[in-house]
């Protein structure tokens, strides 16, 4: 579970070096390869681990499809989804990694967004527990002095 959030965290950032890469005119599995040296975590180690099994000869469709399988996380998977389509239909991976790299970016900020709208409601009960008993005797402090006083 923590793996997968920190592959989903860290795979907009992944697909925004793989994206430069390949812009400055290194090829896919180059691209890889450089992202898989210069980046650490679980998406690093994925994408050495797909650089290896294409080197020892599994086609690059498959060593991605088993690089999605492994980490089972959505991002990943429509990620592969992607560049299987670019082999299939001889689509320019620039644009594909480009419109990837947005979307995963925008997934992330909503994430974010939606961890934050839940604060309030997990902050809600210790406030008060802390508050709720102070203030009741702020407020109802006096009276009982007042009425122990003058009994």
């Amino acid at each position: 579970l923590k793996r997968k959030e920190v592959i989903a965290n860290s795979l907009p950032d992944a697909i925004d070096m793989l994206q430069m890469c390949v812009s400055a005119g290194l090829a896919f599995p180059a691209a890889l390869s450089k992202v898989a040296e210069t980046q650490s975590g679980p998406v690093a180690e994925e994408f050495s681990r797909v650089t290896t099994e294409v080197q020892l000869g599994r086609s690059r469709s498959e060593a991605l499809s088993g690089m999605a399988e492994r980490t089972q996380e959505k991002n990943v998977q429509r990620f592969v989804s992607a560049m299987q389509q670019v082999s299939t239909f001889g689509i320019p991976i620039l644009n594909v990694l480009m419109e990837q790299a947005q979307e995963m970016r925008s997934t992330r900020r909503e994430s974010a967004r939606e961890r934050g709208q839940k604060v309030p409601i997990k902050i809600l009960a210790p406030i008060m527990l802390c508050f709720l008993p102070t203030v009741i005797i702020i407020v109802l402090g006096p009276a009982v002095i007042t009425l122990i006083t003058g009994l």
